[in-house]
């Protein structure tokens, strides 16, 4: 069997990294252009995750045959999460205008390196064919 290598797989599927960046640049140029719904795309669904993540939490603590005095750290966190999931949800916007456009300027930086990446690997590739 022939070992593969990392030039072999970049010269196959630098496509894949340069789709990867694609995407990331343009969730970054959405960030920027529409930071209001981003952010709060962003906010609900962090919210429904502490939500159900401090709700399981919970459930899984009191369903559980241990003493609940073991169980305190995992009943608090699943608490804590709950209250935090409700609060993103009545108020998504506060403080958080920031952090997207955090993000979008990350995603669109992140996504040009991995576009030049891509293509590195593809030159490479063909380099070697």
């Amino acid at each position: 069997m022939n070992a593969i290598t990392s030039t072999q797989v970049s010269r196959h599927y630098w496509w894949l990294m340069a789709i990867r960046g694609l995407l990331a640049v343009l969730f970054g140029l959405a960030a920027i252009v529409w930071p209001r719904l981003t952010l709060f795309v962003l906010v609900i669904l962090f919210g429904a995750y502490a939500l159900v993540d401090g709700v399981v939490a919970v459930i899984v603590s009191f369903s559980r045959r241990l003493p609940i005095a073991h169980e305190w750290t995992l009943v608090l966190a699943g608490i804590l999460s709950v209250l935090f999931g409700v609060l993103l949800a009545i108020l998504p916007g506060v403080g958080l205008l920031s952090l997207e456009w955090l993000i979008g300027i990350y995603a669109l930086a992140f996504g040009v390196v991995l576009i030049i990446r891509a293509f590195q690997f593809r030159t490479v590739g063909t380099a070697y064919t």
